[in-house]
């Protein structure tokens, strides 16, 4: 799996060479909504999958789970450099370590509780069930993207401290933060 999300950071370059690169808050929701695909999908397999298992089912599975790392993979740097373009510098480092921690928190919690679903009932409903949870982040994301919009060109964090213009962009994902 770790492998997978290397290769999706690896994607991020690429990605901000195209037109996508001025839209970061879009291909996190898109990516999110991937990543929520993906585990619904390996819920259903595995409810439709032959009891004891089969060979086609373990492909699907594990194409499944590749393509949810690799979307994982893309999603944190440019999460991050969203929150480094919009955040001003004396609050970056409180909002991003909040990030961390929600972050951390949800996936001990996620975790327990889909654990413990996946015990009381089966493993297939767990994965639908946490995909369900990661389709939340959907709108939550197109909303930032909305009021990332609404800051007209050059008004951003960035101009508050610097004089340069704000733009949020997936050039900057994967860069540390300055400051």
């Amino acid at each position: 799996f770790g492998l997978t999300g290397v290769v999706g950071n690896a994607f991020v370059g690429p990605l901000s060479r195209t037109r996508f690169k001025d839209r970061p808050a879009f291909v996190l929701a898109a990516s999110t909504a991937g990543m929520a695909v993906c585990a619904i999908a390996m819920g259903v397999t595995g409810y439709v999958a032959p009891e004891g298992g089969s060979t086609a089912g373990f492909v699907v599975i594990v194409a499944l789970l590749g393509a949810f790392g690799i979307l994982s993979g893309l999603v944190m740097p440019i999460r991050q450099a969203f929150i480094n373009d919009y955040i001003p510098s004396a609050q970056r480092a409180t909002v991003l370590s909040l990030d961390s921690l929600f972050g951390e928190v949800g996936g001990v919690g996620g975790q327990l509780g889909l654990g413990y679903l996946a015990r009381a009932t089966n493993k297939a409903l767990a994965y639908i069930v946490g995909g369900a949870f990661y389709f939340l982040a959907v709108p939550l994301y197109v909303r930032a993207g909305r009021k990332a919009a609404d800051v007209p060109a050059g008004q951003g964090a960035v101009q508050a401290e610097t004089d340069e213009p704000a733009e949020a962009s997936l050039e900057n994902a994967g860069t540390p933060p300055e400051g």
